[in-house]
């Protein structure tokens, strides 16, 4: 596994909507697993450009109706 720094902060790729790696900028980007627990889901999402892998994290915000 690579151990270089990413680019991107987390502010960075949230303000980014998770569109670009954040280690190389790329938006060649795959989602893989996903996960979902109480309140939270995750999805590993890989760069097909520098083949960096990390993991989003999501959080439970509320629901609405579906009309």
């Amino acid at each position: 596994m690579n151990k270089r720094e990413p680019r991107l902060s987390q502010t960075d790729y949230v303000n980014r909507e998770g569109a670009q790696c954040p280690w190389c900028e790329s938006g060649n980007l795959e989602g893989h697993d996903r996960d979902f627990g109480r309140g939270m889901a995750t999805l590993e999402v890989g760069c097909l450009d520098c083949e960096q892998f990390w993991i989003e994290e999501y959080q439970l915000t509320g629901y609405r109706e579906v009309m």
